[in-house]
């Protein structure tokens, strides 16, 4: 498992059906994409809550962390950041659809 983590590692691709349903979303109805934006965004913010949570409960002093904790709370961190950068792309998508 060490050498595993010592190898330098490869940026990997998000692959999000979204995505593809935008791209073709000319074949429904907007109200379609836009009903299904406000459920994507509602799912991130739930997701965004429970880590908000995990993050309160387990690593509220980050400067305190042992470096094992200080691992996990990094990872906690890009999924917030993730969550976060989702919910603001949502908002952006339905702004300029409802234009």
């Amino acid at each position: 498992m060490a050498k595993w983590i010592a190898q330098p590692s490869k940026s990997s691709r998000t692959k999000e059906k979204i995505l593809v349903k935008l791209f073709a979303g000319d074949l429904v109805e907007p109200e379609v994409l836009l009903a299904e934006i406000c459920r994507y965004q509602q799912e991130h913010k739930q997701q965004l809550q429970s880590y908000h949570q995990i993050e309160q409960q387990h690593f509220a002093e980050p400067e305190k962390l042992s470096w094992g904790a200080k691992y996990q709370y990094l990872t906690l961190r890009q999924g917030i950041r993730y969550e976060v950068d989702v919910i603001a792309w949502c908002e952006e998508a339905l702004v300029l659809l409802k234009s």
